[in-house]
């Protein structure tokens, strides 16, 4: 009897270890790229996969501005930190957040909104970097609610936790990783 038993519990496990590594397997699916012109409903970041903004039922407007043209800054930037700043922008490394020298572009793109975006894609830190948008050039919906927002070509997979000075019409929040970040309400 203990022997079945035994038997029964070993086939249930490795039933129950197949069909778990069978749900890990993330082959085909894709975050979107603007290349591709891809949508979709989720995508992966890092090892999360995240749903896009449109399953909830909500699609982000974009702050829209004056037009502006690409700017972009370089700079070396390793364990010590640093600053970068781009247009009415700025990015700043704490000490810690990165165990190397990397060198970081950061990109006003062109355009009537708020969108930039970093480079290396993808790039990890090890504490969060604070990234500050200035939007004073823009018009803003009155209640000045408004979002950064992690996007992959046109779909918003992630908000970023952000303060808004409305004085100075600055928007900041933390970021983990480097991709394109966009303001919207």
């Amino acid at each position: 009897m203990q022997r079945r038993h035994r038997l029964a519990v070993s086939i249930l496990l490795v039933g129950l270890a197949s069909l778990a590594l069978a749900g890990c397997d993330r082959q085909g699916l894709v975050a979107p790229t603007a290349e591709s012109g891809q949508s979709a409903e989720h995508a992966w970041v890092g090892d999360k996969l995240i749903p896009a903004f449109e399953t909830y039922g909500w699609s982000p407007t974009e702050l829209h501005c004056p037009a502006v043209a690409e700017t972009s800054v370089s700079k070396s930037i390793g364990y010590w930190g640093g600053s970068i700043s781009f247009g009415n922008h700025t990015l700043v490394v704490p000490q810690g957040a990165l165990s190397s020298r990397v060198t970081i572009t950061a990109t006003q793109v062109e355009g009537s909104e708020i969108a930039v975006d970093f480079q290396p894609h993808g790039l990890v830190f090890q504490k969060p970097v604070r990234l500050t948008l200035g939007y004073g050039y823009c018009s803003p919906p009155p209640d000045f609610n408004l979002e950064m927002l992690y996007v992959i070509g046109s779909t918003a997979l992630e908000w970023v936790n952000t303060s808004n000075d409305t004085v100075d019409h600055l928007l900041s929040g933390d970021l983990h990783h480097f991709s394109k970040y966009v303001i919207a309400y």
